[in-house]
Protein backbone atom coordinates (compact mmCIF):
# COMPACT_ATOMS: atom_id res chain seq x y z
CA UNK A 1 0.00 0.00 0.00
CA UNK A 2 1.20 3.14 -0.80
CA UNK A 3 1.20 6.12 1.09
CA UNK A 4 2.88 9.85 0.88
CA UNK A 5 6.89 10.28 1.22
CA UNK A 6 6.86 12.68 4.16
CA UNK A 7 10.41 13.43 3.87
CA UNK A 8 9.70 14.78 0.65
CA UNK A 9 8.36 17.97 1.66
CA UNK A 10 9.15 20.31 4.52
CA UNK A 11 5.61 22.17 6.43
CA UNK A 12 7.68 23.02 9.38
CA UNK A 13 7.68 21.25 12.67
CA UNK A 14 4.06 21.77 14.46
CA UNK A 15 2.53 18.84 16.15
CA UNK A 16 -0.07 18.28 18.83
CA UNK A 17 1.63 17.81 21.54
CA UNK A 18 -1.33 15.34 23.55
CA UNK A 19 -2.99 12.31 20.84
CA UNK A 20 -4.28 9.47 22.58
CA UNK A 21 -2.53 6.18 21.29
CA UNK A 22 0.19 7.06 18.49
CA UNK A 23 2.51 3.85 18.42
CA UNK A 24 6.23 4.81 17.59
CA UNK A 25 8.07 7.29 15.80
CA UNK A 26 6.28 6.15 12.59
CA UNK A 27 2.87 6.63 13.23
CA UNK A 28 3.73 10.13 15.17
CA UNK A 29 5.23 11.13 12.17
CA UNK A 30 2.74 10.12 9.74
CA UNK A 31 -0.35 12.09 11.81
CA UNK A 32 1.72 15.20 12.38
CA UNK A 33 2.28 15.64 8.38
CA UNK A 34 -1.65 14.71 8.18
CA UNK A 35 -2.39 17.53 10.62
CA UNK A 36 0.03 19.99 9.15
CA UNK A 37 -1.08 19.35 5.30
CA UNK A 38 -4.73 19.42 6.80
CA UNK A 39 -4.51 22.99 8.23
CA UNK A 40 -2.66 24.22 5.19
CA UNK A 41 -6.30 22.30 2.84
CA UNK A 42 -4.22 19.88 1.32
CA UNK A 43 -6.75 17.88 2.50
CA UNK A 44 -6.19 14.46 0.16
CA UNK A 45 -2.67 14.13 1.13
CA UNK A 46 -3.81 14.69 4.73
CA UNK A 47 -5.70 11.91 4.29
CA UNK A 48 -3.41 9.73 2.93
CA UNK A 49 -0.87 10.47 5.92
CA UNK A 50 -3.94 9.83 8.80
CA UNK A 51 -4.67 6.81 6.68
CA UNK A 52 -0.99 5.43 6.87
CA UNK A 53 -0.97 6.67 10.20
CA UNK A 54 -3.53 3.84 11.34
CA UNK A 55 -1.63 1.35 10.01
CA UNK A 56 0.90 1.51 12.36
CA UNK A 57 -1.50 3.09 15.32
CA UNK A 58 -5.32 1.35 15.24
CA UNK A 59 -6.38 2.71 18.40
CA UNK A 60 -5.60 6.47 17.55
CA UNK A 61 -9.33 7.53 17.52
CA UNK A 62 -8.28 11.10 16.52
CA UNK A 63 -6.79 9.76 13.14
CA UNK A 64 -10.06 8.34 12.09
CA UNK A 65 -12.09 11.50 13.28
CA UNK A 66 -9.27 14.42 11.23
CA UNK A 67 -9.54 11.72 8.31
CA UNK A 68 -13.28 11.94 8.18
CA UNK A 69 -12.73 15.66 8.23
CA UNK A 70 -10.35 16.07 5.38
CA UNK A 71 -13.43 14.20 3.33
CA UNK A 72 -15.82 16.69 4.94
CA UNK A 73 -16.90 20.35 3.02
CA UNK A 74 -14.60 23.19 4.13
CA UNK A 75 -14.43 26.65 3.49
CA UNK A 76 -13.09 26.08 -0.43
CA UNK A 77 -15.57 23.44 -0.64
CA UNK A 78 -19.34 23.42 0.48
CA UNK A 79 -22.90 22.92 -0.59
CA UNK A 80 -24.34 22.58 -3.79
CA UNK A 81 -20.61 21.28 -5.53
CA UNK A 82 -19.65 19.39 -2.50
CA UNK A 83 -22.65 17.67 -1.72
CA UNK A 84 -23.09 16.77 -5.56
CA UNK A 85 -19.61 15.43 -6.00
CA UNK A 86 -18.81 13.72 -3.23
CA UNK A 87 -21.69 11.04 -2.65
CA UNK A 88 -20.62 7.74 -3.94
CA UNK A 89 -22.45 4.99 -2.68
CA UNK A 90 -21.29 2.61 -4.87
CA UNK A 91 -17.57 2.98 -3.36
CA UNK A 92 -18.86 2.02 -0.11
CA UNK A 93 -16.86 -0.94 0.34
CA UNK A 94 -13.77 -0.18 -1.63
CA UNK A 95 -10.68 0.76 0.16
CA UNK A 96 -9.98 4.46 1.27
CA UNK A 97 -7.56 4.86 -0.94
CA UNK A 98 -9.16 3.57 -4.06
CA UNK A 99 -12.31 5.93 -3.32
CA UNK A 100 -12.88 9.40 -5.27
CA UNK A 101 -11.84 11.74 -2.91
CA UNK A 102 -13.79 13.38 -1.06
CA UNK A 103 -15.77 11.06 -0.21
CA UNK A 104 -18.70 11.41 2.15
CA UNK A 105 -19.04 7.63 2.69
CA UNK A 106 -14.72 7.61 3.62
CA UNK A 107 -15.84 10.49 5.97
CA UNK A 108 -18.73 8.61 7.58
CA UNK A 109 -16.76 5.37 7.69
CA UNK A 110 -13.98 6.68 9.58
CA UNK A 111 -16.02 9.42 12.09
CA UNK A 112 -17.89 6.44 12.74
CA UNK A 113 -14.55 4.04 13.37
CA UNK A 114 -13.48 6.79 15.77
CA UNK A 115 -16.49 6.64 18.18
CA UNK A 116 -16.46 2.72 18.01
CA UNK A 117 -12.54 2.95 19.27
CA UNK A 118 -13.47 5.29 22.32
CA UNK A 119 -15.93 2.50 23.01
CA UNK A 120 -13.83 -0.51 22.45
CA UNK A 121 -11.21 1.17 24.48
CA UNK A 122 -13.96 1.59 27.07
CA UNK A 123 -14.80 -1.64 27.32
CA UNK A 124 -11.43 -2.88 27.28
CA UNK A 125 -10.37 -0.76 30.41
CA UNK A 126 -13.63 -1.79 32.39
CA UNK A 127 -12.98 -5.83 31.64
CA UNK A 128 -9.94 -5.00 32.59
CA UNK A 129 -11.03 -3.44 35.97
CA UNK A 130 -13.52 -5.95 36.60
CA UNK A 131 -10.92 -8.77 36.35
CA UNK A 132 -8.28 -6.64 38.55
CA UNK A 133 -11.16 -6.78 41.50
CA UNK A 134 -11.61 -10.34 41.22
CA UNK A 135 -7.45 -11.57 41.77
CA UNK A 136 -7.71 -9.38 44.74
CA UNK A 137 -10.71 -11.17 46.72
CA UNK A 138 -10.38 -13.50 48.93
CA UNK A 139 -8.75 -16.47 48.22
CA UNK A 140 -11.33 -19.34 48.25
CA UNK A 141 -8.68 -21.87 47.17
CA UNK A 142 -6.14 -21.67 49.52
CA UNK A 143 -5.15 -25.40 49.87
CA UNK A 144 -6.12 -26.84 46.57
CA UNK A 145 -3.72 -27.36 43.60
CA UNK A 146 -2.62 -24.23 41.46
CA UNK A 147 -4.57 -23.00 38.48
CA UNK A 148 -3.32 -20.59 35.61
CA UNK A 149 -0.06 -20.65 37.23
CA UNK A 150 0.04 -18.95 40.39
CA UNK A 151 1.19 -19.33 43.09
CA UNK A 152 -1.68 -18.95 45.74
CA UNK A 153 -4.41 -20.35 42.83
CA UNK A 154 -6.65 -16.88 42.74
CA UNK A 155 -7.95 -16.00 39.72
CA UNK A 156 -5.06 -14.52 37.33
CA UNK A 157 -4.17 -11.40 37.79
CA UNK A 158 -5.66 -8.62 35.68
CA UNK A 159 -3.44 -7.50 32.34
CA UNK A 160 -0.99 -4.49 33.21
CA UNK A 161 -2.52 -1.14 32.58
CA UNK A 162 0.60 -0.15 30.86
CA UNK A 163 0.31 -2.55 28.27
CA UNK A 164 -3.59 -1.73 27.27
CA UNK A 165 -4.27 1.16 24.53
CA UNK A 166 -4.94 4.32 26.89
CA UNK A 167 -8.55 5.92 26.75
CA UNK A 168 -8.76 8.51 24.68
CA UNK A 169 -8.70 11.89 26.28
CA UNK A 170 -11.68 14.01 26.60
CA UNK A 171 -11.22 17.10 24.54
CA UNK A 172 -10.63 14.27 21.54
CA UNK A 173 -13.43 12.54 22.73
CA UNK A 174 -15.60 15.11 22.14
CA UNK A 175 -14.02 16.75 19.22
CA UNK A 176 -14.90 13.41 17.45
CA UNK A 177 -18.45 13.51 18.74
CA UNK A 178 -18.67 16.82 16.97
CA UNK A 179 -16.89 15.37 13.65
CA UNK A 180 -18.98 12.55 13.78
CA UNK A 181 -23.00 14.67 13.31
CA UNK A 182 -21.00 16.68 10.57
CA UNK A 183 -20.24 13.08 8.87
CA UNK A 184 -23.04 10.67 9.87
CA UNK A 185 -25.42 11.76 7.13
CA UNK A 186 -24.10 10.56 3.53
CA UNK A 187 -26.22 11.53 0.17
CA UNK A 188 -28.00 14.64 2.03
CA UNK A 189 -29.58 17.11 -0.24
CA UNK A 190 -27.26 20.10 0.36
CA UNK A 191 -30.42 22.47 0.67
CA UNK A 192 -31.00 21.00 4.04
CA UNK A 193 -27.09 20.46 4.91
CA UNK A 194 -26.57 23.77 7.16
CA UNK A 195 -29.72 22.61 9.40
CA UNK A 196 -29.00 18.68 9.48
CA UNK A 197 -25.11 18.54 9.80
CA UNK A 198 -23.63 22.06 9.52
CA UNK A 199 -25.80 23.99 12.43
CA UNK A 200 -25.09 20.92 14.23
CA UNK A 201 -21.94 20.68 14.10
CA UNK A 202 -20.70 24.38 15.22
CA UNK A 203 -22.98 23.92 17.69
CA UNK A 204 -21.11 21.00 19.25
CA UNK A 205 -18.30 22.56 18.39
CA UNK A 206 -19.10 25.47 20.44
CA UNK A 207 -19.83 23.41 23.27
CA UNK A 208 -16.32 21.35 23.47
CA UNK A 209 -14.36 24.94 22.89
CA UNK A 210 -16.16 26.40 26.06
CA UNK A 211 -14.59 23.79 27.91
CA UNK A 212 -11.23 24.02 25.84
CA UNK A 213 -10.96 27.21 24.47
CA UNK A 214 -6.93 27.19 24.62
CA UNK A 215 -6.60 24.14 22.37
CA UNK A 216 -5.70 25.15 18.94
CA UNK A 217 -7.47 22.62 16.84
CA UNK A 218 -10.88 23.02 18.69
CA UNK A 219 -10.19 26.57 17.89
CA UNK A 220 -9.83 26.20 14.57
CA UNK A 221 -12.33 23.65 13.85
CA UNK A 222 -14.48 25.90 15.24
CA UNK A 223 -13.45 29.01 13.76
CA UNK A 224 -14.14 26.81 10.75
CA UNK A 225 -17.42 25.00 11.28
CA UNK A 226 -19.02 29.11 11.92
CA UNK A 227 -17.20 30.22 8.46
CA UNK A 228 -18.41 27.16 6.08
CA UNK A 229 -22.13 28.18 7.02
CA UNK A 230 -21.57 31.65 5.81
CA UNK A 231 -18.96 30.96 3.35
CA UNK A 232 -17.50 34.05 0.28
CA UNK A 233 -20.75 35.94 2.29
CA UNK A 234 -19.41 37.07 5.38
CA UNK A 235 -20.11 40.90 5.09
CA UNK A 236 -22.22 43.00 3.12
CA UNK A 237 -20.71 45.26 0.34
CA UNK A 238 -19.70 48.45 0.46
CA UNK A 239 -20.60 48.98 4.14
CA UNK A 240 -18.21 45.98 5.50
CA UNK A 241 -21.24 44.99 7.54
CA UNK A 242 -21.19 41.69 8.70
CA UNK A 243 -24.06 39.49 7.35
CA UNK A 244 -24.55 37.04 10.75
CA UNK A 245 -23.72 37.26 14.36
CA UNK A 246 -21.09 33.89 13.11
CA UNK A 247 -18.68 36.09 11.80
CA UNK A 248 -18.09 38.17 15.12
CA UNK A 249 -17.95 35.02 16.76
CA UNK A 250 -15.45 33.47 14.65
CA UNK A 251 -13.20 36.75 14.91
CA UNK A 252 -13.19 36.34 18.66
CA UNK A 253 -12.31 33.09 18.46
CA UNK A 254 -9.37 33.26 16.09
CA UNK A 255 -8.06 36.79 17.70
CA UNK A 256 -8.17 34.84 20.92
CA UNK A 257 -5.84 31.73 20.00
CA UNK A 258 -4.02 33.46 17.64
CA UNK A 259 -2.57 35.56 20.71
CA UNK A 260 -1.77 32.47 21.77
CA UNK A 261 -0.71 30.00 19.18
CA UNK A 262 0.63 32.90 16.53
CA UNK A 263 1.79 30.57 14.07
CA UNK A 264 -0.55 27.73 13.79
CA UNK A 265 -1.43 27.60 10.15
CA UNK A 266 -4.77 27.05 10.11
CA UNK A 267 -6.13 29.36 12.40
CA UNK A 268 -3.93 32.22 10.26
CA UNK A 269 -5.86 30.39 7.10
CA UNK A 270 -9.19 31.32 8.90
CA UNK A 271 -8.23 34.75 9.45
CA UNK A 272 -6.80 35.63 5.91
CA UNK A 273 -10.19 34.41 4.76
CA UNK A 274 -12.29 36.17 7.32
CA UNK A 275 -10.67 39.52 6.33
CA UNK A 276 -11.54 39.06 2.89
CA UNK A 277 -14.57 41.63 1.63
CA UNK A 278 -14.98 39.42 -2.08
CA UNK A 279 -17.28 36.84 -2.41
CA UNK A 280 -14.74 35.47 -4.89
Amino acid sequence: MLFPNIEAFDLGKYVRKDVSNLQDEKGRAYFDMGLRLMLSYQHEMASQCFLACLEISKYCALAHALLALCHSPNYNFKGEAYYESAHHPEEIDMHDLLCVFPSQQVADRHSKLAVETIEELRKMHRKNTKIGKKGKGPNKNKGKSKTNGNDNGTAPPNQDESSLPSLISDVETQLIFAIRKLTCHPGLEHTFSDDIVGRPYADAMRSVYEKYPEDPEVAYCFAEALMVLNAWQLYEYPTGKAVSPDVEETRQVLEKALAIHKDHAGLCHMYVHLSEMSAH
